[in-house]
Formats: structure tokens, sequence, C-alpha cells
């Protein structure tokens, strides 16, 4: 099982730059900016408390429903088989409703 897989953020593969940017290393670049941060220290919590908490931020994103966003990038080594959306006749396809059909339960394995 290797963590890496999972993605954060991603972006159209070309030659600038990776095509993502895997959620584990997103969650500790969030947390050690926070603990950074001139104003963290006045929270009244422990630093560590803090980074651990701010890199929790992203938890969502380990779900299926939102790493099928970037087909591309989908962990098959952690979750399995890509999801498949089902077929809604005469109902557009937009972003907002794939994530709402998404949680309502309409993807397959």
């Amino acid at each position: 099982m290797d963590l890496s897989d999972l993605w954060a953020k991603a972006h159209p593969s070309d030659d600038r730059g990776p095509a993502m940017h895997p959620l584990l290393a997103h969650s500790l670049d969030v947390a050690a900016t926070a603990t950074l941060l001139p104003q963290a220290a006045r929270l009244g919590i422990d630093l560590r408390t803090l980074g651990f908490l701010v890199a929790l931020h992203d938890i969502g994103k380990v779900s299926r429903s939102f790493q099928a966003q970037a087909a591309a990038h989908w962990p098959t080594n952690l979750l399995g088989p890509a999801p498949t959306r089902r077929a809604r006749p005469g109902v557009p396809r937009t972003r907002g409703d794939e994530l709402f059909t998404a949680s309502a339960g309409s993807w397959e394995a």
C-alpha cells in the first residue's frame, strides 16, 4: 500500500511540471507552513497539535468520489478498480452534479 498514490492537486499532463501533487506531501506541506506562521503560537495550542490538525484538513480527498475526479491519477493499488459513472438520461454532467451523485452513492466499482 503506497499512500503517495493518492493525489491532492492534479494538473493536466504537460511538460511544465508534475501532473499531480500527492496528498501525503500536501498534508506535510500545509502542516509545516501552519507551524511557521507568525500568529501560530498565539492560538494557545502546541504547535505539533496545530500541524497535525492542519494536516488533516484535506482528509476527504482520500474518498473514492474525490480521487475519481482525475481518472489519470486513480490510485488502483489503494482503492481498487476506478468507479464508473452511471448514465442519467437528460441530466447534464457538471462537476457539482458528479460530486453530489458520488456522495449519494451513484458510483459503481
